[in-house]
């Protein structure tokens, strides 16, 4: 089969308008640019064709796969830049939220639910994950993100974000 054509991603200057194509090498989608402004993590295919997260420096360069198990966007860069929260599929129709330390490449799973929880959004202060899950009622849960108990925020809702003061 032939690859994949992916429509070229832009970052636009908000205050002049200019727009500034990513290189080739940062093809895919469901961008996240880093808290510092230097790297970009995306979702692509891997080797495999499989959906992974990868990260690299906004001009192109230091590409690398961070993801080995599949992942889904959006993804989310922790305030301080050390980790990317994204979804994946272990098992069929069931999605749960990882935390993966870019430093140390581990991997923490943070939900662990029969559910499709998708959509992880970091507090400002990094100390919660805000997700949706289709779980019981469904709706935006929000957790800590070393784990423990969730909380039900909105019966419904979709791609949560905090407001910038985490309230």
């Amino acid at each position: 089969t032939p690859p994949a054509v992916i429509d070229p991603a832009y970052l636009i200057d908000l205050n002049t308008g200019e727009k500034t194509q990513l290189p080739k090498s940062i093809a895919g989608g469901g961008y996240a640019v880093s808290p510092d402004g230097t790297m970009v993590a995306y979702v692509s295919l891997d080797d495999a064709r499989m959906s992974q997260v990868f990260i690299a420096r906004l001009d192109g360069t230091d590409v690398q796969q961070v993801t080995q198990h599949g992942a889904f966007a959006p993804i989310d860069w922790s305030p301080d830049g050390a980790a990317i929260a994204y979804t994946s599929g272990w098992e069929e129709d069931l999605f749960n939220i990882f935390v993966l330390d870019l430093r140390s490449r581990q991997v923490h799973q943070l939900t662990n639910t029969p559910a499709i929880n998708t959509a992880p959004s970091y507090s400002p202060d990094g100390s919660q994950i805000a997700f949706r899950s289709n779980r019981r009622e469904g709706g935006i849960y929000v957790m800590p993100v070393l784990g423990g108990e969730e909380k039900l925020l909105v019966p419904r809702g979709q791609n949560p974000r905090f407001s910038s003061d985490g309230k």
